[in-house]
């Protein structure tokens, strides 16, 4: 009985390894596939809205007559009329044109549905053979990769009670137990952070908020530094569009620089939902993507490829 409980633990565990690894390998294509029909649909039935480049940067100095990556944060009207600022960053194809200098009008296209979405009037669905022929490489890569470790094993397998009994055989339970241990306290620490850096409602806030003044009413650290910067929260109180008051709170990270100076600070701008002014935000965490958010799900993604690294060698090394 205790034979066939470990098999089925190992053959879960490989599953389970199995399925993240294909979804880690599926992802990229997935996303492009995505981006494309949604880049595609918005083309043809946004709805056209122009917006003013409030900053450009290209991210490489641009040679005449060659494409060149750019960064700009364009400010538009958002579906509740509030003024707010979008990044995107693409090839700029004719730099030499200067068509996308601080100032300047650009054409955009915004849909409501299924999600809220702006992109560049002017913006097109690239296919880019490299990217799927890399991407075809490495998938067949990886699949023959595990083909070639597994198959010395497959041949020996006769049928499902014989796969049960090689599985039976392998040790999994201490290194199981260690590494679980590390995991989830590094999940929880993780998860921790997640929830003080959490994005929240801050895409519906961005096209359906309405911008206003809220008032400082306390702050407060909340104990996560990063870099050893402190991250404040702020409780504050604004009034909606129809004067009736509201409170709200925010957390951002302060420099020790500027400590003092927000100490001094005694107004914010923020954004709120009209029909539910209780999600509000400041506008500075609406308007640009959190870094540190997108570094610890980053750092999730590693945990799980060293516990997937470490377990699913020690199973296939038992195997052979």
């Amino acid at each position: 009985m205790e034979g066939t409980i470990n098999a089925y633990l190992v053959l879960v565990l490989g599953v389970l390894i199995g399925l993240f690894w294909l979804s880690l390998l599926l992802w990229p294509a997935w996303n492009t596939l995505k981006k494309w029909n949604q880049l595609k649909s918005i083309s043809k039935h946004g709805v056209p809205v122009y917006g003013e480049i409030a900053s450009s940067q290209y991210l490489r100095t641009p040679s005449p007559g060659k494409p060149a990556p750019i960064e700009i944060q364009v400010e538009f009207k958002n579906f509740a009329g509030s003024t707010i600022q979008h990044q995107f960053r693409f090839m700029d194809t004719r730099p030499e044109e200067r068509r996308y200098e601080k100032g300047k009008s650009v054409p955009l296209k915004c849909m409501e549905n299924p999600q809220p979405t702006v992109i560049l009037a002017e913006g097109k669905a690239a296919f880019r053979p490299l990217f799927w022929i890399i991407w075809f490489s490495v998938l067949a890569g990886s699949c023959y990769g595990i083909y070639f470790l597994l198959s010395p094993f497959l041949q020996t397998v006769e049928g499902w009670d014989s796969l049960l009994l090689s599985l039976a055989a392998i040790e999994v339970m201490p290194m199981l137990t260690a590494l679980g241990i590390g995991a989830v306290i590094t999940l929880v620490v993780i998860g921790s952070f997640l929830r003080s850096f959490s994005a929240g409602n801050g895409n519906r806030l961005k096209f359906y908020g309405v911008l206003t003044e809220a008032t400082i009413q306390s702050r407060k650290e909340t104990g996560v530094y990063v870099n050893r910067q402190p991250q404040i929260e702020y409780h504050y109180r604004f009034r909606d569009r129809n004067g009736a008051e509201h409170n709200g709170s925010d957390r951002e990270v302060i420099s020790l620089l500027d400590i003092a100076e927000a100490g001094q600070v005694t107004s914010r701008q923020i954004m709120y939902l009209p029909d539910f002014p209780s999600v509000s935000s400041f506008v500075s965490n609406i308007t640009e993507p959190s870094g540190t958010r997108i570094l610890l799900k980053v750092v999730l993604i590693f945990v799980f490829l060293v516990f997937s690294f470490v377990m699913g060698g020690n199973i296939i090394s038992q195997l052979r």
